[in-house]
């Protein structure tokens, strides 16, 4: 593998982390503003 290769690779693995953690503070703002209600976690699912 080049060096090229191993910074696409890295940067696509980030992009992916960083994509992952803002589904997941989503979905716990979604949680804060309606404890009652699940319905919109489930359909960001």
């Amino acid at each position: 593998m080049s060096v090229v290769d191993v910074l696409t690779l890295l940067w696509a693995f980030g992009m992916f982390v960083l994509t992952l953690i803002g589904i997941v503070i989503d979905l716990i703002k979604l949680g804060q503003k309606n404890n009652h209600h699940n319905f919109g976690q489930l359909m960001v699912i």
